[in-house]
């Protein structure tokens, strides 16, 4: 488990990211139900009876192979989402940032703690150093999380097809130089 340090006046409450397992998944269910957590997000909704199960099912070879690590987002004993880093290349030490956090916990800085655990994470413990995300321009909260965790947005785009068709896409990176500021 991860702990999160110096924590903004306005969190009163800790952060901490552990790997996802099994005995997470009711928690992943319940709160990716949430049609605001589809709203903005690749999420489905409504969310399959099953959708957390098998969205494990096709996570964990690609934890077990290295190529993506998932985290459970929690404050105190309380499941407030999902954090990881997937695409994970050893070879260009790159990979894909990806969250989204529980209805209950949004807009108490959940999120930008845990996109800057993972960020410790994935320098200090896989040597990676260099960060990519994406998210609709509506998605505000979103858009902060990612600016006060050092990313840049690098490029937009009309999503063409699909459930957010005509919707502006963001992509963003983080620089090279700013990974351990």
């Amino acid at each position: 488990m991860i702990d999160a340090l110096n924590l903004p006046h306005h969190i009163q409450f800790m952060i901490s990211i552990e790997p996802i397992s099994r005995t997470h998944l009711p928690f992943v269910q319940r709160h990716a139900s949430d049609p605001i957590i589809s709203a903005a997000s690749l999420v489905p909704y409504p969310y399959p009876d099953d959708g957390a199960a098998r969205w494990y099912d096709v996570i964990h070879p690609k934890i077990e192979a290295g190529l993506a690590k998932v985290f459970a987002i929690k404050s105190n004993d309380d499941f407030c989402g999902v954090v990881s880093i997937n695409q994970i290349d050893q070879q260009t030490g790159s990979g894909s940032v990806d969250y989204w956090v529980a209805v209950p916990f949004h807009g108490v800085g959940v999120g930008s703690r845990a996109v800057n655990l993972v960020l410790w994470h994935a320098h200090e413990r896989l040597g990676l150093f260099k960060f990519n995300s994406a998210c609709l321009l509506r998605n505000i909260a979103s858009v902060r999380v990612l600016e006060k965790n050092g990313f840049k947005q690098k490029a937009q785009m009309i999503l063409r097809d699909g459930r957010f068709k005509g919707e502006t896409f963001c992509r963003f990176e983080r620089p090279v130089a700013d990974v351990l500021t």
